[in-house]
């Protein structure tokens, strides 16, 4: 599982449109309506697509990268929050676990402002690993 990820998403995303030109290139692309795997699960009911920001860096890097991300695509993110039909763009933070143990991860406040200046909401991951 990739360190920091980028994530957008909306009902009415023409998520092709979007990416035709633009630099992000997806790790992983949906459309709505695409039967999702496992197949129980159903169809997708949005378009989107996810962009690795960072690999698999220990919290603090994972920060330092986003952050860089941030401000390096600033204007593509701002044409992706304003795109229409997106409904949701998140920075997916992943945290891996060896043990049930607490485990906390910092996010700076710079960081933070940088995510909420664009509309950009952060999350947190916490996931064991053998």
């Amino acid at each position: 599982m990739p360190g920091c990820v980028l994530r957008a998403s909306g009902k009415t995303m023409d998520v092709d449109a979007f990416l035709k030109g633009s630099p992000f290139k997806p790790e992983v692309l949906y459309r709505k309506g695409q039967r999702r795997r496992p197949a129980s699960r159903g169809s997708q009911t949005a378009s989107g697509f996810n962009v690795v920001v960072t690999e698999n860096d220990e919290p603090k890097e994972q920060v330092n990268r986003a952050l860089a991300f941030l401000r390096e695509h600033r204007d593509e993110l701002l044409r992706l929050m304003r795109y229409e039909g997106v409904e949701a763009v998140t920075l997916q933070f992943s945290c891996p676990q060896k043990e049930f143990v607490a485990r906390s991860a910092h996010l700076p406040a710079e960081l933070l402002n940088a995510a909420g200046a664009l509309g950009i909401d952060v999350d947190v991951s916490f996931y064991l690993v053998a």
